[in-house]
């Protein structure tokens, strides 16, 4: 990534305030992102698989940006699924 003209500074650096798709710490970022809402909503990280999420009568395993949900009954997989659509950009 090249700074704009003008921007140049020699000896410093610039610190991003946002992560940006297709940089090292982007997958990072996803992950502790995505820990976050998901904390937020009842699922824990498991210790097994930091990939996959367990939740009350539910499972979340997410692999790279693809969400699988299991749950009992359609009514609380919708649930999980509109409250992760309000956090994130996705579809079905």
């Amino acid at each position: 990534m090249d700074m704009p003209p003008g921007f140049e500074v020699d000896g410093k650096v610039w610190k991003l305030k946002k992560t940006l798709y297709g940089l090292k710490q982007a997958p990072r970022a996803w992950h502790i992102k995505l820990t976050e809402v998901l904390d937020k909503i009842g699922f824990k990280c498991s210790t097994a698989d930091p990939g996959l999420f367990v939740g009350k009568d539910m499972l979340l395993m997410v692999y790279v940006d693809d969400v699988l949900l299991c749950g009992n009954g359609t009514k609380a997989v919708e649930s999980v699924k509109q409250l992760l659509l309000t956090a994130f950009e996705g579809r079905n």
